[in-house]
């Protein structure tokens, strides 16, 4: 049994959807993200939509997902609501937080995997000094061994990159396996960011392809504000843990660093429920 499977057939109830608006303000731009709060039987499931544009979240869809459900029946549902990968992503997730929480399971025990401590990397366009100060140990991914993501393939870079293929990644083609099977080489290593796939489905069946054909994953981040980045941390944790990971705790993402940024890897929760990564 696959672990979508595994997942698709598990049972939640919902009574209830709410939403929670984050924002971040930073020096080139304002960050807005919503958490979709499903609820029932006393628990609570979040999933965090990551859409960019700001105006986006400020007229958000409120389907009836009232009623008793499986994580795949709930999926189908939201088929013909049209809703692009981000925010399906949200509603899919806080779905199987929900069920996760309803039926006492963390994903790994869902899915019969062992958390592992996670390795992260940050990722900034910024001077990497002032991270530096802050977390001395903190890496950062250079040349000349770097992995090097959705190089642009054209008659002039073909034969350079092909020289390099181990060390080529792709990573805002990829939606599904399908995406992973158009790419112009067998990939060697690809870049999961969650979000991205939008129905469960799709997430899993790629992890289970990349799985089956030898193919390195690390994950990737979305600037998340709520619990999406605590979802991306425990999903590297089981299937990921030792590539390097651009999922640092979003206390990363403030202006002003604090003393004592967390080290990597990331330590494995030692009580997980749920979707999250924490305890």
């Amino acid at each position: 049994m696959s672990d979508y499977e595994k997942l698709g057939g598990l049972e939640l109830r919902i009574d209830g959807l709410e939403l929670e608006q984050r924002r971040l303000s930073l020096a080139s731009f304002t960050r807005v993200t919503t958490t979709i709060v499903l609820s029932g039987e006393g628990e609570r499931g979040e999933g965090e939509d990551v859409t960019y544009a700001a105006d986006e979240h400020e007229s958000f869809p409120r389907p009836d997902l009232a009623g008793t459900w499986t994580l795949d029946d709930l999926s189908q549902r939201l088929d013909p609501l049209g809703l692009q990968d981000y925010r399906r992503w949200a509603f899919e997730s806080a779905a199987l937080d929900l069920a996760l929480r309803q039926n006492g399971l963390s994903l790994g025990a869902a899915v019969g995997r062992e958390y592992r401590p996670v390795r992260f990397v940050a990722s900034t366009r910024e001077d990497i000094q002032r991270y530096l100060e802050k977390q001395p140990s903190l890496e950062f991914e250079g040349l000349p061994d770097a992995v090097i993501e959705d190089a642009a393939f054209t008659d002039e870079t073909r034969p350079i990159l092909l020289e390099a293929a181990d060390r080529l990644s792709f990573d805002a083609p990829i939606h599904s396996v399908g995406d992973v099977e158009a790419l112009e080489i067998e990939p060697r290593w690809l870049n999961v960011k969650p979000s991205r796939f939008g129905p469960l489905r799709r997430l899993f069946e790629t992890l289970a392809y990349a799985e089956r054909h030898g193919i390195r994953l690390y994950g990737g981040g979305q600037f998340e504000l709520g619990p999406g980045r605590s979802h991306i941390q425990a999903l590297a944790s089981l299937y990921y843990a030792d590539t390097p990971n651009d999922v640092a705790p979003s206390v990363y993402n403030e202006p002003e660093l604090p003393d004592g940024l967390p080290a990597s890897p990331l330590p494995a929760p030692a009580a997980p429920r749920g979707l999250s990564f924490a305890a």
